[in-house]
């Protein structure tokens, strides 16, 4: 795969790089049709042409004053909220001296806004909340968005003549999210949350609690883009694809808030690309009648190595002395940790490297030493020991002299 770069320029002025995003946008100051940038990249040009960082509240009214189409999207959002005021009928009551209070009515503005997309930041100054953007970073992610530079080289190199080690630091680096986890959105085909933006937190049930809306932070629950968009790049080409295609599932850690939850994760994540998940959290009770089926398909995820386990509300709602009185299943009590659904089938999972039970010392005691236990592999009917393929195999496939049985 050649991969075309345009080599930088040291030390690119702003006034060079303002100057381009102002050609980028100039076609769409005064055209109805849809410009062909992403909330994202209208974000990354509104922080360029501010010098780098800016108020969220500035960008969004940059572009409402920049772009006339988002002018008519957010008069159009603002008249349905407010059928009696003739102000909104079109977008002139933008331009006015309280437009700052209506700045934040376009839903995607909203959403680029929180989104976690690498390379923006987010930090809190004096109450009010800036973005910002280093030149080079804005200038890369945006891409053909802007206009060449005059006199910049055009060249190629061969992606896959990288070493393979280099090219897998790089998928990495596409597909990490924050080590605090990627939440499962309760919906038919998968799609993700985050708790932070920060790459270094580290899962925490207290982090992933529901959002107080007084809460001085914000809502820490930040959409990612939909799932067929982040695994886009797999589209690159066959190599790519072969190569990068376990990477997002084998390095992030994905949180279930219940077992609902995980049950859509489990059925809807593609087979082979569920074998390669690593890291599950999940939230669970003892009267999921699923759970047995459930926790069976879990233990069958091949590359399995870490759970992070909350029973709700307590280990004490559902163990206690056996009460056959109780007139519905939800009011019974369960007598041993073992007699509860899916326990069984959870204490069958081996191979793990880390597992934790939050709110359950009596869970962790008895499943957790055999969660960790090594998997027992079942022996071959061939019998001997089994040899690695290597280079003598080469011609296995095709029938060759040297793999057929000696006579």
């Amino acid at each position: 795969m050649a991969i075309s770069t345009a080599t930088t320029p040291a030390g690119a002025e702003p006034l060079e790089i303002r100057q381009r995003v102002e050609a980028a946008i100039a076609p769409w100051r005064c055209s109805d049709e849809k410009p062909p940038f992403s909330p994202e990249q209208l974000v990354v040009l509104a922080l360029l042409v501010h010098g780098g960082e800016a108020p969220i509240d500035d960008i969004h009214l940059w572009v409402l004053e920049t772009i006339r189409w988002y002018r008519k999207q957010a008069a159009l959002q603002l008249s349905r909220s407010h059928p009696r005021d003739d102000n909104f009928s079109d977008y002139s009551h933008f331009l006015s001296h309280d437009r700052p209070k209506h700045a934040n009515h376009h839903p995607a503005l909203n959403l680029a806004s929180g989104n976690f997309e690498a390379p923006l930041y987010r930090e809190l100054k004096n109450g009010v909340y800036y973005r910002s953007v280093s030149l080079l970073e804005g200038e890369q992610m945006l891409g053909s968005t802007l206009p060449s530079r005059d006199g910049a080289a055009n060249s190629t190199f061969n992606f896959f003549g990288l070493p393979a080690e280099l090219r897998e630091a790089i998928y990495e680096m596409i597909f990490a999210y924050p080590k605090s986890g990627l939440g499962i959105v309760d919906e038919s085909s998968p799609g993700f949350r985050m708790v932070s933006t920060s790459w270094v937190n580290e899962f925490s049930w207290e982090a992933w609690k529901p959002a107080q809306r007084s809460s001085s932070t914000g809502s820490p629950k930040i959409e990612t883009m939909p799932m067929r968009d982040i695994l886009r790049p797999l589209l690159t080409n066959k190599q790519f694809y072969i190569e990068a295609s376990p990477v997002f599932t084998r390095i992030n850690l994905f949180h279930c808030k219940n077992i609902e939850s995980l049950t859509r994760m489990l059925n809807n994540i593609a087979p082979q690309r569920l074998q390669h998940v690593t890291s599950i959290s999940f939230c669970m009770t003892g009267q999921n009648q699923h759970a047995a089926k459930l926790f069976t398909k879990l233990a069958q995820v091949k590359h399995l190595r870490r759970l992070d386990i909350m029973l709700a509300p307590s280990e004490e709602r559902w163990l206690a002395r056996w009460r056959p009185e109780g007139h519905h299943l939800h009011d019974k009590k369960f007598e041993s940790v073992m007699n509860m659904r899916g326990v069984p089938e959870l204490r069958s999972i081996r191979s793990l490297e880390a597992v934790t039970f939050t709110g359950s010392p009596t869970f962790e005691r008895i499943l957790k030493p055999e969660m960790l236990k090594p998997k027992v592999e079942k022996k071959s009917n061939a019998g001997g020991k089994k040899r690695k393929l290597d280079s003598r195999d080469d011609g296995a496939a095709v029938g060759s002299e040297r793999t057929k049985r000696k006579g």
